[in-house]
């Protein structure tokens, strides 16, 4: 199993990406979560076999039809948190 953590810049807000990642995600019994940050991007983790985490990183590139993806970028991931489904995390105000 892989774990993920990355970054995806460009327009990921506002267009259905987190909703588009968890579909995917889901698609591809990748298991972790989706959340929009502060500054625009959108920042998921995700664990599953190589060659699922693969497929959902490729359709993860090219997103929703109304997204824009600039770039995605890996960040080190070290928690050992227990992943059981794909949600969504919602910022609380």
């Amino acid at each position: 199993m892989e774990t993920k953590r990355f970054i995806v810049y460009g327009k990921v807000q506002g267009v259905g990406f987190r909703k588009f990642t968890r579909k995917h995600a889901r698609l591809n019994n990748i298991v972790g979560w989706v959340r929009n940050n502060p500054d625009g991007t959108v920042e998921i983790l995700g664990r599953g076999s190589a060659s699922n985490m693969h497929n959902f990183i490729e359709k993860i590139k090219n997103g929703p039809k109304k997204a824009i993806i600039k770039d995605l970028k890996f960040i080190s991931h070290t928690s050992k948190t227990s992943l059981k489904e794909f949600i969504i995390l919602y910022n609380s105000k």
